[in-house]
């Protein structure tokens, strides 16, 4: 499928780039961390993992609409494991974890989860809490 190459050839573009994941530092604690002079290039490295970011969730999305879920898990939880924000990653792979009743890979997500450095952990938190029985 070209959109499916296309997606993956979008990751193996951004891998070959320098990625740093800088979420929740804000400029001034980047400036006495690594100096002013670095700030640019520490710009554009986060601006990559964003990238990254985006392009494994979209992929992921990919893989999960067409059904091949045992790869979109694989792309997920890579994702995961690289501190990507971004939610949709997280309640999906959730919703896959919850529909194989597979409880603690959900609260292996919320660990994850609690340990992002980022504004929206809360609400993630609380969404994933929705995939766990009461």
């Amino acid at each position: 499928d070209e959109d499916l190459l296309e997606l993956q050839n979008k990751v193996k573009e951004i891998a070959q780039t320098e990625i740093l994941n800088l979420t929740g530092i804000n400029n001034t604690e980047l400036k006495y961390m690594y100096g002013a002079p670095n700030l640019n290039k520490l710009t554009i490295c986060d601006n990559n993992f964003i990238k990254l970011s985006r392009a494994l969730y979209n992929w992921g999305m990919w893989l999960y609409k067409h059904d091949k879920t045992e790869s979109a898990i694989q792309v997920f939880e890579y994702a995961v494991s690289c501190k990507v924000d971004i939610s949709g990653i997280y309640t999906t792979l959730a919703a896959i974890y919850s529909d194989r009743k597979q409880l603690d890979k959900i609260e292996n997500l919320k660990a994850a989860a609690a340990d992002l450095n980022t504004l929206m952990k809360d609400s993630l938190l609380k969404s994933l809490e929705n995939f766990i029985p009461s």
